[in-house]
């Protein structure tokens, strides 16, 4: 009996691997304020609800850069185009849902600069600053701590 579950369950699990996955649609995203950014390979969209609780939505195509650009198409290349437009498509929803998340506060403050509008510069800098503390956390302290440990041990470790 429990050689026939066995021999069911691997050729479902054949059938399956060797389905058609044309119908298959790549989907993903990201929080943002009050909202979500979700992604397929063909395009994006934006949903952020206002303050006063209408929900606002941007929607955009987006080309893969291998039909742009054929350098792209290369395999290290591919992933540093990936990685960087899935970091600029970021930062345009965040931009998006912050713009609108603050849009209603900006209309009850009689000021001259529009605290809505996130300048290119307060994103950059905060991008500078979070490469800079991961790059302490995650590379330059864990040398650190191997480096102490080595020199309290004594000895040069290759596993340390």
């Amino acid at each position: 009996m429990s050689f026939k579950y066995l021999q069911h369950l691997v050729l479902t699990a054949i059938a399956w691997a060797l389905s058609s996955i044309e119908d298959e649609i790549l989907v993903g995203g990201q929080t943002v304020v009050e909202g979500v950014m979700m992604r397929s390979p063909k395009g994006y969209s934006v949903a952020v609800r206002r303050q006063d609780g209408t929900v606002r939505v941007m929607k955009d195509m987006v080309l893969a850069l291998g039909q742009k650009w054929k350098i792209f198409k290369a395999p290290i290349a591919r992933g540093v185009g990936v990685l960087g437009q899935a970091l600029v498509l970021g930062i345009r929803a965040l931009r998006f849902s912050t713009e609108e998340a603050l849009a209603e506060e900006s209309v009850k403050q009689d000021s001259k600069t529009d605290p809505a509008q996130v300048s290119s510069w307060m994103i950059g800098s905060s991008l500078v600053l979070a490469l800079g503390v991961n790059i302490l956390i995650f590379i330059a302290l864990p040398l650190v701590i191997t480096r102490l440990i080595q020199a309290e041990v004594g000895f040069q470790s290759s596993v340390i």
